[in-house]
């Protein structure tokens, strides 16, 4: 026959057994919300003769809990050609296991990284201080998008150890370091004397090795200003 002590214990009348009650979840203790247990216990043979005892249960800690990080996803600008990031940027997770598990301790490390070259970002295992070792190339990205996805890890020191991660995503900020390029040197043209207006006489490009080659714009440097205008063509859907 059992008695029931609480929702955590149980007895057995007969036998005097104390036994962890089953709560109907995986584990009805909690080091972290409760640590110990108080009680008196009695005893009562069958002349209604009754002797009591307290009893002091403590519990023992289990690394249940895994790290927590206190975002799912970090986001961050850099700057291209540039091996700071600032503001700095630390990625920090929690553990609330006690201290035989660890006492809170956790280690950062990256897990995974869409660059080609791993050993460009790097992350401190005790600060959670993610630094660059070299400038990035915004051309370096998947696709040219100047996005970078980064997986990181972070590991407590309980017995065994729990894992967790959070992603990283760093936004390379492109430098515009780069002139415009003319192509088809050198240019010439021929025009009829009597061509009419918005006749095409020629057309001069350049591409931009930096971004869209369509944000370019076009001007008379020096020469023959009098004789040129220009307009800027839009188009109406």
């Amino acid at each position: 026959m059992n008695s029931c002590l609480s929702s955590k214990f149980e007895v057995i009348t007969d036998t005097g057994e104390i036994i962890v009650s089953d709560c109907g979840q995986i584990t009805c203790l909690d080091y972290e919300a409760q640590k110990s247990y108080s009680l008196t216990y009695e005893a009562q043979d069958g002349g209604g003769r009754v002797t009591a005892v307290n009893l002091f249960m403590e519990v023992s800690d289990a690394n249940d809990n895994p790290p927590h990080f206190t975002k799912d996803v970090y986001t961050h600008e850099v700057l291209e050609n540039s091996a700071k990031i600032l503001p700095p940027l630390f990625i920090k997770a929690t553990d609330s296991d006690g201290s035989t598990q660890g006492n809170g301790k956790i280690t950062y490390s990256i897990l995974s990284s869409e660059l080609n070259d791993p050993t460009a970002i790097v992350i401190h295992p005790e600060t959670g201080k993610v630094s660059l070792t070299r400038p990035l190339k915004h051309s370096e990205t998947p696709g040219g998008t100047g996005l970078l996805n980064i997986i990181i890890k972070a590991t407590d020191h309980g017995n065994p150890p729990l894992t967790s991660t959070a992603k990283l995503v760093l936004k390379v900020k492109k430098e515009n370091d780069g002139a415009p390029e003319f192509s088809n040197l050198p240019y010439r043209a021929n025009v009829k004397e009597n061509a009419k207006g918005g006749t095409s006489v020629l057309r001069i490009a350049a591409t931009d090795p930096d971004g869209p080659d369509s944000e370019i714009s076009y001007f008379i440097h020096s020469g023959a200003k009098d004789n040129f205008c220009f307009r800027r063509k839009i188009r109406l859907d």
